[in-house]
């Protein structure tokens, strides 16, 4: 039975590009040519990736819940943290996170050290 080591070691490529170009993995960046050199090998087998393999699940969604001391009227006219709230929502929205909610209180209510 042919396995993709000895894909690769015939096209030329490593394991790990024979099995994110056989899976299709859309964030694998391969020339057209190399990706056509891999497919044809594995052909040239009749490889079939293992369809008995476990499947992954898929990603559980993330979120974070943001703290602050300022008050809603404070942050609005401070651009600084105007700054910084607005870059935790483009940074959150880059790495797929949810913004569960803003959540403000007075400074008086933390604890002293």
């Amino acid at each position: 039975m042919t396995g993709i080591r000895k894909i690769a070691r015939e096209a030329g490529v490593s394991p790990a590009s024979v099995s994110r170009v056989l899976s299709n993995d859309s964030s694998f960046s391969v020339s057209k040519q190399t990706r056509a050199q891999i497919k044809e090998v594995a052909a040239k087998y009749n490889y079939h990736p293992h369809l008995n393999r476990p499947v992954t699940p898929p990603p559980t969604p993330r979120s974070i819940l943001v703290l602050t001391t300022h008050s809603l009227e404070t942050e609005a006219h401070d651009p600084y943290f105007i700054q910084v709230h607005d870059g935790i929502i483009q940074e959150a929205s880059k790495q797929n996170i949810q913004i569960k909610a803003f959540v403000r209180f007075p400074i008086e209510l933390l604890p002293l050290s």
